[in-house]
């Protein structure tokens, strides 16, 4: 049965038209049936044609996409990689608040070099002996709060000195400390800042 070639049935024929039509629309529908009586339409043309209307009508755009069309839900995990992203197209008033948590971060992709500047503010206070003493470090206007610490200078190593508070207190780190040596010490009080904007 080589060397012989099978035509296409007109139920084929009538498929591939329906098929183009409602790709194309009816213009091209009627087109392609006016040519049917006096031309043979082939799979391959009806396809070719078909393809035609389908690149007009692509790539859709975002003003295509009906707002809400595409949820988390919807896109396979990994779909969307760094690399198909254009710059700036993330922005933070994109991002819900707690959104990105430490968890969803790979290991070393925020370093302190893409943060920003790092400040640390220091205050030091001398507490009398037999007294109670508080320091407070504060970041700038400009700058965030992101952690903190407190030490005590000039003080014996004999359990007399007391850290009774040390935490954030707003855009600061407040410590509170008792000295119950004989002597002076120094509170001292330590803010990490990160520059804002």
């Amino acid at each position: 049965m080589r060397g012989i070639r099978r035509r296409p049935s007109p139920a084929l024929v009538v498929s591939v038209a329906a098929l183009v039509a409602a790709l194309a629309g009816t213009a091209v529908a009627a087109d392609l049936t006016a040519t049917t009586a006096a031309k043979k339409v082939t799979k391959k043309k009806a396809k070719r044609i078909a393809n035609r209307q389908i690149d007009k009508r692509l790539p859709i755009g975002p003003q295509g996409i009906a707002r809400s069309a595409v949820t988390r839900a919807k896109i396979v995990a990994g779909a969307v990689s760094t690399d198909k992203l254009i710059d700036g197209a993330v922005t933070t008033a994109k991002i819900n608040n707690g959104a990105v948590t430490r968890t969803k971060l790979g290991d070393r992709s925020v370093r302190s070099e893409a943060l920003g500047r790092l400040f640390v503010r220091r205050d030091d206070q001398p507490v009398a002996a037999g007294t109670g003493g508080t320091a407070v470090a504060a970041c700038g206007a400009n700058e965030r709060l992101i952690s903190g610490g407190t030490d005590a200078e000039s003080v014996p190593n004999d359990g007399t000195w007391t850290i009774t508070r040390s935490g954030q207190v707003g855009n600061a780190w407040e410590a509170a400390a008792f000295n119950g040596g004989s002597d002076e010490g120094t509170l001292v009080v330590r803010a990490i800042c990160l520059q804002a904007g």
